[in-house]
C-alpha cells in the first residue's frame, strides 16, 4: 500500500497561511527570510507555491545554480536588472540556499548576502517582485550580523520547525452528513493584528492605497471565517474609497483593477448573504472593467482569465435567477476566452481545470 504523501500539521498549516498572505500582499518589492533545517516543510511550502502562481498563467521564479560561483554570474545580475518580460510578472523569486552542499557553496552563500547587503537601494529599486531567501537554521544570527542593512528592510522572516504531520494509513470511512458551516472565531493573533490595522486605518481621511491593501487583508480574514456581514461591510467601505480614488487620479490601470476586484468581494458577499440581484449587478460591473481593461492594455493572459472568471460569476447568478439563457451566454464566451488561454500557453493543468469547470456549467444547463 502506497503511503499516503506527506502534509503539513496545524502549526505548519498556520505558518503557510501567514508566508501565503504576506507574499500575496506584496504590492512590488518585498524582501523575505524563511530559516530551515526541514527539506520536506520548505518543499511542501514551495509546491503550494508554484501551484498558485501556476494557477494565475505565470510561474514562481526558482533558481539554484549548478555551480556556486553562478550565485554571482547569473542570479546576481538578474536580481539587480532583472529582464523585463520577468519584471513585469511579479512573482516571487524563490532562492533556496538552505542545503548543506559543502563549504565551497557555505562560502559563496556568504559572499552572495554581503554583496546583496551591499547592493541593497540597487535591490529594492530594481526588483519588483518579492524575494524570498532560504537560509540554514543555523545562520539565523550570523545572517543578521553580516546583512544589517538587508535585514532592516525585510518585510518578513520566519523559522520554520518539523511541522510535517504523521502519517497515518488511509482508510475508507462514509462521508459524514453535510451540515451548514457556521462562522468561526478569529483566534490568530496574526490575524486580530489585520483587522485591528484596518480599525486602526479606516477612519482615517487619507486616500494613500495603503488603506486600501489593509481593507484587502481585513476582508480575507473575515471570508476565510465565513463571517460574510463583516467582510460585506469591508468590501462596501472599499468600494467607496475605489470610486473617490478614481475621482482624484483617474481611470489609471491600478484603479480600474482595484475597483474591479471590491466589485467583486461586494459580489462575493452578496451571493453568501443570498442578495442575488446585488450580486449581479456588483459582477457586470466588474465586468465591463475587465472588458475595459483589455481594450486599454490588451490581451494578456491573466487580464484574459479575469474576464473569463467574471463572466462565470455573472453565469452563475443569472442562472440562480432563473435567467438560462444569459447564464448559458456569459458561459459560452466565458469558454471561448479558456480555449483561447490554451491555445496560446499550452494544456497546463490549471487552464484544463479552468476548461473543464465551464464545461460543466454549459453542461448543467442541457
Amino acid at each position: 500500500m502506497t503511503p499516503p504523501p506527506p502534509h503539513l500539521s496545524q502549526d505548519g498549516e498556520a505558518a503557510w497561511l501567514r508566508v501565503k498572505r504576506h507574499l500575496e500582499w506584496c504590492d512590488g518589492f518585498a524582501l523575505c527570510f524563511i530559516f530551515t533545517a526541514h527539506a520536506a516543510v520548505i518543499r511542501l511550502f514551495r509546491e503550494r507555491l508554484a501551484d498558485i502562481y501556476r494557477a494565475r498563467l505565470t510561474r514562481l521564479e526558482i533558481a539554484l545554480p549548478q555551480q556556486p560561483d553562478g550565485l554571482f554570474g547569473k542570479i546576481l545580475p538578474e536580481l539587480l536588472r532583472p529582464p523585463v518580460h520577468k519584471a513585469a510578472l511579479q512573482a516571487p523569486y524563490w532562492l533556496d540556499l538552505s542545503s548543506e552542499l559543502g563549504e565551497d557553496w557555505r562560502e559563496a552563500r556568504i559572499t552572495f548576502l554581503l554583496r546583496l547587503n551591499e547592493r541593497r537601494e540597487a535591490l529594492r529599486r530594481s526588483l519588483g517582485c518579492p524575494l524570498v531567501l532560504i537560509l540554514p537554521a543555523a545562520e539565523f544570527v550570523a545572517t543578521k550580523r553580516l546583512a544589517p542593512d538587508l535585514w532592516s528592510i525585510r518585510h518578513f522572516s520566519l523559522t520554520t520547525e518539523n511541522w510535517l504531520a504523521p502519517t497515518r494509513p488511509q482508510v475508507a470511512t462514509a462521508p459524514p452528513p453535510e451540515r451548514p458551516a457556521a462562522p468561526a472565531e478569529i483566534s490568530s493573533d496574526y490575524d486580530l493584528s489585520l483587522i485591528g490595522e484596518w480599525e486602526r486605518l479606516r477612519g482615517k481621511d487619507a486616500m494613500d492605497r495603503g488603506i486600501f491593501l489593509a481593507g484587502q487583508r481585513a476582508y480575507q480574514v473575515y471570508d476565510q471565517l465565513r463571517r460574510h456581514q463583516q467582510a460585506g461591510e469591508i468590501a462596501a467601505r472599499l468600494l467607496d474609497f475605489c470610486r473617490q480614488q478614481i475621482e482624484r487620479l483617474g481611470e489609471t490601470p491600478q484603479s480600474l483593477r482595484d475597483l474591479s476586484i471590491s466589485l467583486n468581494q461586494v459580489g462575493e458577499t452578496a451571493q453568501a448573504l443570498g442578495q442575488l440581484e446585488a450580486a449581479r449587478q456588483a459582477y457586470e460591473e466588474s465586468l465591463g472593467l475587465d472588458r475595459k481593461i483589455i481594450e486599454r492594455l490588451g490581451e494578456t493572459p491573466q487580464s484574459l482569465r479575469d474576464l473569463s472568471i467574471s463572466l462565470n460569476k455573472v453565469g452563475e447568478t443569472a442562472q440562480a435567477l432563473g435567467q438560462l439563457e444569459a447564464a448559458r451566454q456569459a458561459y459560452q464566451e466565458s469558454l471561448g476566452l479558456r480555449r483561447k488561454i490554451i491555445e496560446r500557453l499550452g494544456e497546463t493543468p490549471q487552464s484544463l481545470r479552468d476548461l473543464s469547470v465551464v464545461l460543466k456549467k454549459i453542461h448543467e444547463l442541457d
